[in-house]
């Protein structure tokens, strides 16, 4: 459990990672780790090596890189990982200088893909 004093008053927490199905919803994989450690650390612990597809919000950006990851066996695995918010917006910034209908089709993307969260497609 991580710990941390604010001002006067101590707040412990702990964040429960979760691995779920796309198609149906359901949870194939939990594990629970302190607050204070970083979301990546955990990602080769809920991974089976059955997955197809893999969608994962930007915190997960080079994780398919890490040593603990490319020992899980994977066979044709696709990974969708968001954007950071500052390289979207930059692309946002470019694209209202032509009108603004693609900078509005560039946010409903983005929107799209940080509501989908973390999920798996399996087989």
């Amino acid at each position: 459990m991580a710990s941390g004093k604010k001002a006067n008053t101590w707040h412990f927490g702990m964040k429960e990672h979760i691995a779920a199905c796309s198609e149906s919803g359901i949870i194939y994989g939990t594990v629970a780790a302190p607050a204070n450690e970083h979301d990546i650390t955990h990602l080769g612990d809920l991974l089976k090596g059955l997955e197809k597809k893999v969608f994962l919000d930007s915190g997960y950006i080079g994780c398919h890189k890490r040593a603990e990851i490319r020992a899980i066996p994977f066979k044709d695995v696709s990974w969708y990982i968001a954007a950071r918010p500052s390289a979207w917006k930059k692309e946002l910034s470019i694209s209202e200088n032509f009108g603004g209908e693609l900078g509005q089709a560039l946010v409903e993307c983005v929107n799209v893909k940080e509501s989908v969260r973390n999920f798996v497609s399996m087989g």
